[in-house]
């Protein structure tokens, strides 16, 4: 090494399966709560005939919205759209939330996503997928806050502006500039 300090071997222990060395020992207490978290998680044959019984229609691409799409999406309503531009607003729903009751990062990313979307498709031109996102989670979206997004199309690609309003942040805001209200 250039620097002169030496650096210890690291020692790799090796699992072979056949001779039971190296792997990891279970304690009674933790084989009794992987078979409690695997009895919970079995099917009984009552819902698995439930299930059966569903008619599900395999979703042909492009000609309607799948079900993913149609959960994370519903509430969203357009408030304008014009070739390069799309601005919405969205209610934050219980369905789209975290345990802490906080819009998912999950559902903020699917909406950028479809948005992003949504904007290059009133160009004229078709997305295949996203390539590229970069999401800043700057504070949480809560339940039953009204979210808005503004999503403008570049030459490459897709500017998305993803805001939401608490009461406290609408205060905020009135009391320092009308024209950033105006702008958002």
């Amino acid at each position: 090494m250039g620097s002169g300090t030496a650096c210890a071997p690291v020692s790799r222990s090796t699992y072979d399966p056949n001779s039971g060395r190296g792997r990891p020992k279970q304690g009674r207490k933790a084989k009794r709560e992987m078979e409690k978290a695997r009895a919970m998680l079995s099917v009984g044959e009552e819902e698995s005939e439930r299930v059966a019984g569903l008619d599900v229609r395999p979703h042909r691409a492009g000609h309607a919205a799948s079900f993913y799409e149609g959960f994370a999406t519903r509430g969203l309503r357009v408030d304008c759209i014009r070739p390069g531009f799309v601005s919405c607003t969205f209610k934050v729903p219980p369905r789209l939330t975290d345990a802490g009751g906080n819009l998912s990062p999950g559902a903020i990313a699917n909406l950028v996503d479809e948005v992003g979307a949504a904007v290059i498709h009133s160009e004229g031109h078709h997305m295949k997928l996203s390539v590229d996102m970069s999401i800043s989670y700057m504070s949480p979206a809560k339940v039953d806050s009204l979210a808005r997004s503004r999503c403008f199309h570049g030459k490459n690609d897709a500017c998305l502006d993803f805001v939401y309003r608490s009461q406290r942040w609408q205060k905020q805001l009135k009391s320092t500039s009308n024209n950033r209200m105006g702008s958002i």
